[in-house]
């Protein structure tokens, strides 16, 4: 059951390659755009405990459906989850959400640390759990 007080938002996550180097690319639709932060591990290893991510400059929609080479030769990106997001909370400094995608799934909470550098914790409890098993 969604909550009122949530907005309901897409997010894609795009596994970015250029060589030997790899991260992912969380991005979830904030109007007119994507916020984006660079994950340093693979959506399905995110559990219990917190994780640093980079802030990126904001991309278009398209790259919710975009898979192939990006721009200026710096790699490709393909797709490896997307869904949607509840949003309960969006500020400059923090940011809660549920995912409900094929990997990303349950409560998350980011979190600015300085600069561009962000924390994401998933959030672990009971409502969560039994939320993300019986959907």
């Amino acid at each position: 059951m969604t909550n009122p007080k949530e907005s309901i938002h897409r997010f894609v996550v795009l596994c970015h390659t250029r060589g030997d180097n790899i991260h992912w690319d969380l991005m979830i639709e904030q109007g007119d755009h994507l916020s984006t932060w660079r994950l340093p591990i693979a959506p399905r290893n995110i559990a219990d405990y917190p994780i640093l991510l980079e802030k990126l400059f904001d991309h278009p929609l398209r790259f919710l459906s975009y898979e192939g080479p990006v721009q200026n030769q710096t790699g490709s990106v393909t797709r490896c989850d997307q869904g949607i997001v509840y949003i309960s909370q969006w500020d400059e400094r923090q940011i809660g959400f549920r995912a409900l995608g094929d990997i990303l799934k349950g409560r998350f909470h980011l979190c600015l640390i300085e600069n561009t550098l962000w924390r994401l914790k998933k959030v672990q409890d009971r409502i969560s759990n039994e939320f993300t098993e019986t959907e």
